[in-house]
């Protein structure tokens, strides 16, 4: 009787034994092994993603500004999480008046054609700017735009990006290519 007794007050208690919660352990370690060399893949595969069109797009702008010899520009609009190319349209106004650099004044328009498209989604929560260089000068996060120019040149860049894992692309203002860096870079001094 008193085997009995101890049976049925065991089988009245609630609870898991510790064979149950280390296999439950076994289990939830076994899937989380399996998923996050998925998650750190797709996240690489995004910063791959994002790299590839923004050189591309600067190589579209590139070749643009120098068949139609107008200056082109690229801007990171963070409101609409896109990257854009622009080109320079000439006023037609007769004063010929220029702006503070010596150029002549002109508004930006889109710098689509019939064969390419002139914008990017950019995941600005993904991938936020950190800083910017145009040349040797930081530049502040409000004015997130370089020129292409039809000379076929580029205005050098940095841009630094406060991702997960650093990412810093530099532009070669000769080439107008975006090489990738796992590092943050500064301009030389």
């Amino acid at each position: 009787m008193a085997v009995m007794k101890v049976n049925e007050s065991h089988r009245n208690k609630s609870g898991f034994t510790l064979i149950e919660l280390i296999f439950v352990i076994l289990i939830i370690g076994f899937i989380s092994a399996m998923a996050l060399p998925t998650l750190r893949l797709i996240s690489g595969d995004k910063r791959a993603e994002l790299v590839n069109q923004l050189s591309h797009l600067v190589q579209i702008a590139w070749q643009n500004a120098v068949v139609t010899g107008k200056v082109h520009r690229i801007v990171f609009d963070t409101t609409n999480h896109e990257i854009k190319a622009e080109m320079r349209e000439l006023t037609n106004s007769s004063d010929h008046s220029k702006n503070k650099t010596g150029e002549k004044a002109g508004e930006y328009i889109s710098a689509s054609g019939a064969y390419f498209k002139a914008s990017i989604k950019w995941d600005s929560e993904l991938f936020p700017i950190k800083d910017w260089y145009i040349g040797t000068k930081a530049e502040a996060s409000s004015s997130l735009n370089f020129l292409v120019f039809p000379e076929g040149l580029a205005q050098p860049v940095i841009i630094n990006f406060a991702s997960e894992s650093p990412l810093s692309m530099v532009l070669n203002p000769f080439s107008a290519q975006f090489k990738d860096y796992d590092t943050y870079q500064t301009p030389a001094a």
